[in-house]
């Protein structure tokens, strides 16, 4: 099952603010919000999610209703103060909604870019589209 991580994303107003290259900052629909890998030349910050796994809630009979979604989520900034912003932002609305642990900060030399990792664990419908 894949994630709708960026849907949650998308109805944040945090989101929209900093992450999003549309002059209407109300919009959703240019997030810089990227599964598995972002566009070569993307601006920054930008978050880049991956499902890391995906485990149905079986039962006996019929189709699981739900399942437990674990997601990788990484930001980058050209500045630390930016990627602790949005780490802020990514806490701020979506800690009620899933279980969140911070894996990792770390500075790339080679692109000069900080990056702040997060595993979310969510419970989702199987009926999310």
């Amino acid at each position: 099952m894949l994630t709708d991580f960026y849907v949650r994303c998308a109805q944040s107003e945090g989101f929209k603010l900093l992450l999003n290259d549309s002059d209407d900052k109300t919009s959703s629909d240019d997030l810089r919000i990227y599964p598995v890998v972002a566009p070569e030349g993307v601006a920054y910050p930008y978050i880049v999610y991956n499902t890391i796994t995906s485990n149905p809630f079986n039962v006996l009979k019929g189709k699981p209703v739900a399942e437990a979604v674990s997601v990788q989520v990484d930001i980058y900034a050209k500045d630390y103060v930016s990627c602790l912003m949005l780490a802020q932002v990514l806490r701020e609305e979506l800690i009620d909604q899933c279980y969140m642990q911070l894996n990792l900060e770390t500075f790339d030399d080679e692109t000069k870019s900080y990056r702040i990792s997060h595993d979310l664990d969510f419970i989702t419908s199987t009926d999310f589209r």
